[in-house]
């Protein structure tokens, strides 16, 4: 066949020998072979849902390569979704006139419904505050009815109210492979907060300074706000935060509570930080010096002491004694010094300063001096005695000499002793001179009567 239509074939047998040939003649038919056309339609489809091929070549039948997933009108060419799955579709047209059956192909993708799961979550809220709904399905999505009343996460779930009221929000699950959404509702109810939130702080809390600080790292549980709504926020605004280097001192810590419609709760306590810690002050070395040359006093200068303190401001005064670069009397002299810091708290420290007069005094004895014995004496005891003339840079205590009370003939040598008030002494010497200025007395001795020469006593003159 070379084209459609009806032709006759003729049979030729040449003749011999004169005579004609012979022939003889058929018809045949020839038939355009079957065409299946483009096929087309949606190739995706729902379980229970329906889509459609066509072709472009009418008078063929449709059938399904597994009728588990899908099956198809045999003339109208409607696929029902079975099961998921992909199967092939075939369009048949019927060969004539000895031609073959044309075919075509066209696969459809059977997809199964989603499913928006079981919503749960609590169904109420407060105006600001938060509640979350939740599926049993993954993947879908959620809008509010009324966002004007409460809003919701797209993929969270949360739900934040806005006024009061009921809304309903939907869980979406889309549809795929010509599959139709699937959703699911759940009502909220937001009510109006008009309840305080609650906090409690901790009870005052009174500590000493660490040592050696003006300081004390003070720690507590930190107060956090309760509400019959979500949502409420605490922050601290005053004071200073658990672990923190509290000063001497009072502070008040005070927390705040805010709930998210704005009600406000608030509550203090005071952290006391006592510095019973005394300030130290260090003194110097006792002292000890002797006068200063003539003088019966001595300039002393010493390193003033100054207390310090774990607290700043801390005062150091003197309370006895003299200050640094004084004149410092003979004796002891205690100095006293106290420091005291700005809470009280006292501390005090002494030395001595001992000036000693080692100094001899200074002694200039009387002139030698001559006297007269006593009246028909060889001794003379009624002496006019002249002092010796002294000086100290102190005190005289005592003039003394040894000169007996009645004194011989002769020379005598006086020793004079002053010793100053500290028992420093200096001795000089004088001599006194005794003379005899008295003329002696006789006195004739009695007669006498002799016979010989030889019986003449020996002079007898008392003078």
């Amino acid at each position: 066949g070379v084209a459609a239509g009806t032709v006759t074939m003729t049979y030729t047998v040449a003749g011999t020998g004169g005579c004609a040939d012979a022939t003889a003649t058929r018809d045949v038919t020839i038939t355009a072979a079957p065409v299946a056309g483009t096929l087309s339609g949606t190739t995706e489809a729902c379980i229970a849902g329906t889509t459609t091929f066509s072709s472009t070549e009418a008078g063929g039948s449709w059938s399904s390569a597994d009728i588990t997933i899908a099956t198809i009108g045999a003339s109208s060419g409607e696929i029902t979704g079975v099961a998921a799955g992909t199967v092939t579709m075939t369009y048949t047209v019927a060969g004539t006139g000895g031609c073959a059956d044309a075919t075509a192909t066209r696969d459809v993708t059977i997809t199964a419904a989603p499913v928006a799961g079981t919503l749960s979550g609590t169904t109420e809220a407060c105006i600001a505050g938060t509640t979350t709904f939740s599926s049993t399905e993954a993947g879908g999505s959620w809008s509010s009815a009324d966002i004007t009343i409460a809003t919701i996460g797209a993929s969270s779930g949360e739900i934040t109210g806005v006024a009061a009221g009921t809304v309903t929000m939907t869980y979406t699950v889309a549809g795929t492979g010509g599959c139709a959404d699937a959703t699911a509702t759940r009502d909220v109810t937001i009510i109006a907060d008009i309840v305080d939130p609650i906090i409690t702080c901790p009870i005052d809390i009174t500590q000493n300074v660490d040592s050696g600080l003006p300081t004390a790292v003070v720690t507590y549980i930190t107060p956090v706000g309760t509400d019959d709504c979500s949502g409420a926020t605490t922050v601290q605004t005053s004071g200073l935060p658990s672990g923190s280097a509290f000063p001497t001192g009072t502070t008040t810590n005070t927390f705040q509570v805010t709930d998210g419609a704005g009600n406000m709760t608030t509550c203090s306590f005071n952290v006391i930080i006592v510095d019973n810690e005394p300030p130290v002050i260090i003194c110097p070395s006792n002292i000890t010096q002797d006068t200063d040359v003539g003088i019966c006093t001595a300039i002393i200068t010493y390193i003033t002491p100054v207390g310090t303190d774990n607290n700043s401001g801390a005062i150091t005064v003197q309370t006895t004694g003299l200050p640094s670069g004084s004149m410092f009397p003979l004796g002891t002299t205690t100095n006293t010094f106290e420091v005291t810091d700005i809470n009280g708290n006292t501390a005090k420290c002494s030395f001595d300063v001992v000036i000693e007069d080692n100094e001899d005094p200074v002694i200039i004895c009387p002139m030698p001096m001559t006297i007269n014995v006593d009246p028909g004496l060889c001794t003379a005891s009624a002496i006019t005695i002249v002092a010796p003339i002294t000086s100290d840079n102190c005190s005289i205590a005592i003039t003394a000499f040894d000169a007996p009370s009645t004194l011989p003939l002769g020379d005598t040598i006086v020793t004079w002793t002053v010793t100053d008030g500290s028992g420093n002494e200096t001795m000089c010497t004088q001599t006194i001179t005794v003379i005899d200025n008295e003329n002696p007395t006789a006195s004739n001795p009695p007669g006498i009567t002799v016979e010989c020469l030889s019986d003449v006593p020996l002079s007898d003159i008392t003078v």
